[in-house]
């Protein structure tokens, strides 16, 4: 029995074409027919899996992924499709002309989730629109796709992007197979903690959840870092806690959003995480990540012990807000010391309350879960109720 070259199922001898994908059988030419199968049937194939499926279906008979749309189609009388990029869990990309603005270039992105059972669809378009809300705000940052405008079409979601013609950072590493330099990292740290800082500052804070070198694009010319992708960005929820456990990306995740305990300094993890794989070439590690000096004698010993701080396993251990990392990263040293603003003791930088009056040494906050009083975010117990926070 002949074992079809594109999906693997055993088909009869007398079959010129698989019968559960359509892909040609013959040693010749063995490759998918997106036209036609033996009956004669108009077929359309997936781009995810290559399966074919009848002209005219919504979704894959496999994978049942949406199919993209065609190329062509003009949506919200505006945006003509070009290309379809890509796929994700939460929907499809394309590349498209922006008829109104010159036929310039633009990113579509489409609320088509993998998930198609309809009690799930409500929110994953609550998810898609804030999404779409938290680049409008990000819109005066050079490192993120201007936002053009959101709509919907066809009963369908949408909002078109900035198309950044580029690669990601992690193709670029593999195709060069060897590091980037260190000016050049540090560099992209600084960006992304403005990134980070601006997400973090908002009421409530932003976390951005999965930061890694593929959500890192740099344009063709080189001169410009974008960072794409804020489809599982959202505000800190503690009824939401157990629903978002584990989004994000495993080598770049710290432990606390393994339980649902995500909070801004999740994000510094994952930059920590993000600049030790683009300065060694060496993927991470979630639990136990070696110190970048280990790897490469060369490195500096402050940016070796930056990268070791954030990669900490305890929050409270990291940095206390991108806005210091980015300090110390611009600076290229370890601030070790901090003075507290109400009595001006000098404190061990990184440490929740001053140790001579007990003024917390940080802006941020937030309530203990038991009392409810404020508390420094890098406090590990409550200095009200004595209540654990992490």
């Amino acid at each position: 029995m002949p074992k079809c070259p594109n999906c693997g199922v055993q088909n009869s001898p007398q079959n010129q074409f698989c019968d559960d994908c359509g892909a040609e059988l013959t040693r010749r030419q063995a490759k998918v027919r997106p036209r036609r199968r033996q009956t004669g049937q108009q077929m359309v194939i997936c781009p995810i899996c290559h399966t074919a499926s009848p002209l005219g279906s919504r979704i894959c008979v496999r994978c049942k992924s949406p199919f993209p749309l065609s190329s062509g189609v003009v949506l919200n009388s505006r945006y003509r499709i070009e290309q379809f990029l890509s796929r994700g869990g939460m929907g499809a990309i394309y590349k498209a002309i922006d008829t109104k603005m010159r036929n310039t270039p633009v990113a579509l992105k489409e609320c088509s989730p993998q998930d198609q059972k309809p009690a799930n669809l409500p929110k994953y378009i609550q998810m898609f629109k804030r999404e779409a809300q938290i680049l409008e705000q990000l819109n005066l940052l050079r490192v993120v796709p201007r936002f053009i405008e959101y709509f919907e079409a066809d009963g369908k979601p949408y909002f078109a992007m900035e198309f950044v013609n580029g690669t990601n950072l992690l193709q670029l590493m593999e195709a060069k197979k060897k590091p980037f330099p260190v000016a050049q990292v540090v560099d992209w740290g600084v960006q992304i903690c403005e990134v980070l800082s601006f997400l973090h500052n908002q009421k409530p804070p932003i976390v951005y959840r999965d930061l890694k070198p593929e959500n890192l694009m740099l344009t063709q010319d080189g001169t410009r870092l974008v960072l794409v992708d804020f489809g599982i960005a959202r505000e800190i929820d503690p009824k939401l806690s157990r629903l978002t456990a584990g989004i994000g990306t495993q080598a770049y995740m710290p432990e606390e959003m393994t339980t649902g305990k995500t909070e801004p300094r999740s994000d510094l993890f994952a930059l920590a995480a993000t600049m030790f794989h683009l300065l060694t070439n060496q993927w991470p590690e979630s639990t136990i990540t070696p110190r970048l000096r280990s790897v490469n004698s060369k490195m500096p010993e402050w940016l070796d012990e930056i990268i070791a701080i954030n990669l900490s396993r305890f929050p409270a251990d990291r940095y206390r807000s991108a806005d210091e990392l980015k300090k110390d990263l611009e600076a290229k040293k370890v601030t070790k010391t901090i003075s507290c603003p109400r009595c001006r003791t000098t404190n061990q930088a990184r440490i929740p309350y001053c140790t001579n009056c007990g003024t917390p040494l940080s802006d941020d906050s937030h309530p203990c879960p038991n009392c409810r009083q404020p508390v420094a975010l890098n406090a590990k117990y409550c200095i009200h109720c004595g209540n654990k926070l992490m």
